[in-house]
């Protein structure tokens, strides 16, 4: 209830007596404690008088409801709200002292990642507030620390990046909490990737990444059908590139990649393919003659200075 007394106007005939009583936190007359009340039709409140050393005062309502408070000189305050009244009434009054601010937390209805990032938007930060007398402090949230706004419902938090939601509380004593801080970062928006592979290097590969917001973090590779993906060892560079060599075997392959960012996004998969390395099915490579083996011995053949020397019974014949 504000402190703000304002003059009312006066009040039309058939009024009720009503003896207003205010007490201190331990019971005992609150001496010089001042009144305020605001009855159906009044524009705010208006004063209602100062109780005395027996902490009573005497003012007078029309058939109507009407709201009252009370401070004393060291701040502590009271209130009843809506009584409604058909004849002569009572109302009493306890202050309450309350120099203890009310406190303030923050919650968000989706789970990061690891990493601390939210893949998925909007998330939603609430505010909560609590204090030992008032129930309802008032909330107010900033995004700078500076710039307030009333609390309402929870923030939508949608723009990719790093957010910082502030927010305090204010009680009806004035009491206000410390700031309380929590920082959300967005990033639902997969990275790019791009991959060469090196015809001079079997099993080199280049890779091109980029991504906007968390940054690249890794790339992974899996060979062939199999269902298990490997971290590629080598890092991106600040350019965002990544140069690393594949444990590919001279057998025909094909290999398929992707890229992490920091919040955990996977990028498309991208495919690389390599032949067969010359030679790798079990054929010896073309020296400008033919082997041709008699019986199941398999030939071996050692070139030196021209000659040919061969283990077990082989034909060989020179290619034209």
């Amino acid at each position: 209830i504000s402190a703000q007394i304002i003059g009312g106007a006066a009040f039309q005939a058939g009024l009720h007596d009503v003896d207003i009583a205010v007490t201190d936190e331990n019971g005992a007359p609150a001496a010089d404690a001042r009144v305020a009340m605001s009855c159906q039709g009044d524009e705010g409140w208006r004063d209602a008088g100062t109780v005395g050393a027996e902490g009573s005062l005497r003012t007078h309502v029309p058939n109507t409801t009407c709201d009252f408070a009370a401070m004393a000189e060291n701040g502590a305050r009271a209130s009843e709200l809506g009584v409604a009244f058909d004849g002569p009434g009572e109302v009493s009054l306890t202050l309450q002292l309350d120099d203890a601010a009310p406190v303030v937390s923050l919650s968000v209805d989706a789970e990061a990642g690891e990493s601390g990032w939210y893949t998925t938007a909007p998330i939603r930060v609430s505010i909560a507030a609590t204090d030992d007398i008032d129930s309802t402090p008032a909330v107010e949230y900033s995004f700078d620390g500076e710039a307030w706004l009333p609390y309402e419902e929870s923030i939508a938090l949608s723009d990719e990046g790093a957010h910082t939601v502030h927010a305090r509380a204010t009680d009806e004593f004035g009491n206000v909490s410390d700031v309380e801080s929590g920082e959300y970062l967005v990033d639902t928006v997969k990275p790019t990737l791009a991959a060469t592979a090196d015809p001079e290097s079997r099993g080199a590969i280049t890779v091109e990444g980029s991504d906007a917001t968390s940054g690249l973090d890794r790339v992974e590779y899996r060979l062939g059908d199999g269902d298990e993906w490997t971290a590629v060892e080598s890092e991106f560079d600040e350019a965002g590139t990544l140069v690393a060599t594949l444990p590919i075997s001279d057998a025909a392959a094909q290999v398929e990649l992707r890229a992490f960012d920091v919040a955990g996004n996977a990028s498309d998969i991208v495919e690389l393919s390599w032949s067969a390395a010359e030679g790798s099915d079990g054929s010896l490579p073309s020296t400008g003659f033919a082997v041709q083996g008699l019986g199941v011995g398999l030939a071996v053949l050692l070139v030196l200075g021209g000659a040919v020397f061969f283990r077990n019974r082989v034909r060989v014949q020179l290619n034209a």
